[in-house]
């Protein structure tokens, strides 16, 4: 039995993962997510507007005080 990335192709695979990618990006966005990407290697936070800043270790940080009520950041 073929597995299904042999039935339909790795090009086909390939525009169908890009494909799903963008819509959850779109819909991210449309709620006013940001969501994180690798752009060079580099991770970015892209906000709905389309700017991307790149994250740093802090931002992380932020976050996880933040979620737990801790400000003493």
């Amino acid at each position: 039995m073929k597995s299904l990335l042999d039935q339909i192709g790795l090009e086909r695979a390939h525009a169908l993962m890009a494909e799903a990618t963008y819509k959850a990006i779109a819909k991210a966005h449309a709620h006013g997510l940001a969501v994180t990407v690798s752009i060079d290697g580099e991770l970015r936070r892209v906000q709905p507007g389309g700017h991307a800043a790149p994250m740093t270790i802090q931002d992380g940080r932020e976050k996880a005080a933040d979620a737990h009520g801790d400000s003493s950041n």
